[in-house]
C-alpha cells in the first residue's frame, strides 16, 4: 500500500510539473504571436513616434534657455535604444489578458496582408496629423473656456 500511494504522489507531481510546462509553452507560443502582431502593425514605430511626438510638445512648452538641446538629443538616444524593449513586456501582458490566440491569429494574419501593411504604412502620418489636430482642438477648448470665464465674471 505504501508503494502504491509513493506512486499517486509521483504520477500527481508529474502531472502538475507537465501541466505546467505545457502552461509555459502554450504562454511562449502566445507570447511569440504578440511579438509577431506587434512588429507586423509598426507598433514599435507607433510608439517611437508618440515619444517624438511627447517630447516635442515638452520642447515647446519649456524654456529653451533651461533645458539643452543636449538634454532632449540624450534622451530621445536613450528612449529609441530601449524604451521599446522595456515596455514590451508590458504590452505582451495586455495582449495575453485581454485577447483570445484566435482574435491574436486573426490580426497576424490581416496585418501580412498587402492592405494589412498598406495601413500600417499610412500610421505614423495619421498619428501625427491627430495628435497635431488635438493639439489645435486644446488650444480651441482653451481659448473658449477663458473666453466664457472672461463673460461669467463679466456678468458678476
Amino acid at each position: 500500500m505504501k508503494h502504491f500511494v509513493v506512486l499517486v504522489f509521483l504520477l500527481a507531481g508529474s502531472s502538475f510539473v507537465s501541466a505546467q510546462a505545457t502552461d509555459s509553452l502554450a504562454t511562449d507560443g502566445i507570447d511569440a504571436k504578440i511579438a509577431r502582431l506587434l512588429e507586423l502593425s509598426g507598433a514599435e514605430a507607433q510608439f517611437l513616434g508618440a515619444v517624438d511626438n511627447m517630447m516635442a510638445i515638452q520642447r515647446q512648452q519649456m524654456d529653451s534657455s533651461a533645458v539643452p538641446e543636449e538634454f532632449w538629443d540624450e534622451f530621445s538616444r536613450e528612449i529609441h535604444s530601449e524604451g521599446w524593449q522595456l515596455i514590451l513586456p508590458d504590452l505582451t501582458a495586455v495582449y495575453r489578458n485581454n485577447m483570445t490566440e484566435e482574435e491574436i491569429d486573426y490580426q497576424i494574419a490581416y496585418f501580412d496582408s498587402p492592405l494589412g501593411q498598406q495601413i500600417v504604412a499610412k500610421q505614423g502620418t495619421i498619428m501625427q496629423r491627430s495628435m497635431a489636430a488635438g493639439q489645435q482642438w486644446g488650444v480651441t477648448m482653451a481659448t473658449r473656456v477663458g473666453e466664457r470665464l472672461q463673460e461669467a465674471m463679466e456678468k458678476e
